[in-house]
């Protein structure tokens, strides 16, 4: 029996969850794709996870593009072919 009151444990409705430890590869590829178009997952993410685990899980690029868009309405320009639409 796991007890939920272990560090980093949130206990949701489905039981205790370990944050982002408890994903698995394709969860996190399809929460990165889905942040690409919603910054407001990487806002929630902050709120809920803390800056260190969001950036874990959405990569420092695209959490520092949210939070520069987020709190100064800039998009930092991007350079290359990849291009990421969240920010456009």
């Amino acid at each position: 029996m796991t007890d939920a009151r272990e560090a980093g444990a949130v206990v949701g409705a489905d039981g205790p969850s370990y944050g982002i430890e408890g994903l698995t590869r394709g969860e996190v590829v399809q929460l990165r794709s889905a942040a690409a178009t919603d910054p407001g997952l990487v806002l929630a993410a902050l709120e809920n996870l803390g800056e260190r685990d969001t950036r874990r899980l959405y990569t420092n690029r695209l959490v520092d593009d949210v939070l520069l868009y987020e709190f100064t309405g800039v998009r930092r320009r991007r350079t290359g072919a990849r291009h990421d639409s969240a920010l456009r």
